[in-house]
């Protein structure tokens, strides 16, 4: 198995149509993690019809050239003799000569490639330069030339002396061959190395990207998961990869079971469009939840068949939270926090047609603070703000949670009574008027201002048909009350349950 920066060149392939094909292998790490192998492949048909030149005029003489560690790299119309194998380790120390074998003799010459050349900088150590000093690492790119000449050519007419010559010409085109050659292999490294940066710039994309991304098996399995989730969900990858199933994340059983019904549609062929966004609650390692919408996507294999899913993982705390407060912002009156007209307007229309379908009771309470106008311009509009907030909070205080309380306009207010009939509605509004008038707000140091408010009950059964003549009708006995004297309680049905209470 190659190590890191290791290159693995194969025998020079001569069988393709289009020439000459030397191949590169070489891994590709993260770390000690093993990613996978680059292969990169050089052709010359140049090279190879060379060979074939030289070849032809002398066909005895093989041609052939070695690595530095003695291997064979090719050699010319691929019929390197097998009989040579033993010497392919055993190059004499020298950059040339002559190394007799069992079937013939080798005329070799050293070239290296690289010298010559003013800077050399290799990969993964730019602050080194490599000059052409013997023992550098320059002078581990270097190639063997030789020839190979049989024993029986040398023992027939042709003598050695005579091929030497032709050999050392072929032998000087094999250097410049081998030069191509280590050039071919720096290039190699630097595509490697390009590649190699370009995987990690999109691993750290990825890992650290503003949003989460994770990847599911067909079970729901985590097969993958950014560390940007990873750090929301407060997990480390070791525990999470292939150990959990990503509705555990979520917090609520029922969440689960949602997020796996969508799921396994989507594994069956019958998920949402891409792009569509479902929202869940998740859980952290320490307990604590956080709002989270996950955009999912599938990968499918030629036939079809669902492989993994593919998903973006946003979180959305904070737009939720800014949502719920514009949403309460729309529906609740800015001043007193109560329900605003529209809202209330809204919740009653829903709960009369409640009612109506099963026939239960409902009654309407319509408010008016008295003599507001006359508290206004006695301490000024900021002390007659106060007197709302102070009313408002003391009659929400007094109210069931299934009870809705709304702001009219200026002083003007309704509660509307959810099962309540209209007898029952008169001995509330009265509980409500007496809470008002005991309870006076403090002004300045010891002075206070004693606040009372007059109402009208109407019900839903006997007077009115929908929201509108139910709201007529409260009004309608809202102002008999002030006309009577106000601080007291009408019903639309004519009856009041008190008389006003003394100064």
């Amino acid at each position: 198995m190659l190590g890191p920066r290791q290159v693995y060149v194969t025998p020079f392939d001569m069988s393709r149509s289009g020439g000459l094909k030397l191949q590169f292998v070489t891994p590709l790490y993260k770390g000690a993690k093993l990613l996978g192998y680059l292969l990169f492949g050089v052709g010359s048909p140049t090279f190879l019809q060379r060979l074939e030149e030289i070849r032809s005029q002398t066909p005895a003489v093989e041609l052939m050239l070695f690595n530095s560690q003695g291997q064979l790299l090719c050699a010319a119309a691929c019929s390197a003799p097998l009989h040579v194998s033993e010497t392919l380790s055993s190059f004499p120390g020298s950059d040339s000569g002559v190394v007799k074998t069992k079937a013939g003799t080798l005329v070799y010459k050293t070239v290296y490639p690289l010298n010559g050349l003013e800077s050399v900088v290799w990969s993964g150590d730019s602050n080194k330069s490599i000059g052409s000093a013997p023992g550098g690492k320059r002078n581990d790119y270097r190639f063997r030339a030789a020839a190979f000449i049989p024993d029986d050519l040398v023992s027939g007419s042709i003598s050695l002396a005579h091929l030497g010559l032709e050999a050392r010409a072929n032998l000087l085109f094999l250097g410049v061959a081998a030069g191509w050659l280590a050039v071919a292999l720096l290039r190699l490294r630097e595509e490697r190395d390009r590649k190699q940066h370009i995987l990690q710039l999109a691993v750290d994309l990825y890992n650290n990207a503003p949003c989460g991304y994770h990847s599911l098996d067909p079970h729901g399995t985590v097969l993958l998961m950014n560390d940007t989730e990873l750090g929301w969900l407060g997990y480390s990858r070791d525990e999470v990869i292939g150990k959990r199933k990503y509705p555990e994340f979520l917090s609520s059983p029922e969440a689960a079971k949602r997020f796996m019904e969508c799921f396994s549609a989507m594994v069956r062929g019958a998920s949402a469009p891409p792009e569509t966004e479902t929202r869940f609650q998740a859980r952290r390692k320490n307990g604590t939840l956080f709002d989270i919408s996950i955009t999912p996507n599938c990968v499918r294999d030629a036939d079809g068949r669902f492989v993994m899913s593919r998903s973006i993982v946003n979180n959305i705390t904070e737009r939720v939270r800014l949502e719920a407060a514009l949403e309460q912002e729309a529906h609740l009156d800015a001043l007193t926090a109560v329900h605003n007209r529209g809202y209330f307007m809204k919740l009653a229309e829903l709960q009369l047609t409640r009612a109506q379908r099963k026939n239960e009771p409902i009654s309407l309470l319509y408010l008016d603070l008295d003599h507001f106008k006359a508290i206004n311009d006695a301490y000024g509009h900021h002390t007659g703000d106060q007197v709302l907030r102070h009313s408002c909070r003391l009659i929400s205080r007094s109210l069931r949670a299934g009870d809705i309380f709304g702001r009219m306009g200026g002083e003007e207010f309704a509660v509307l009574l959810p099962g309540i009939a209209a007898h029952e509605g008169v001995a509330v509004a009265e509980r409500l008027r007496r809470l008002v008038s005991k309870a006076p707000l403090p002004v300045g140091d010891d002075g206070e201002i004693r606040v009372t408010i007059s109402i009208g009950v109407a019900d839903f059964s006997t007077d009115g048909p929908n929201l509108d003549a139910l709201l007529s009708a409260a009004d309608r006995a809202l102002y008999r009350a002030k006309n009577r004297g106000r601080d007291r309680v009408e019903s639309a049905a004519g009856f009041a349950l008190n008389a006003p209470i003394s100064a």
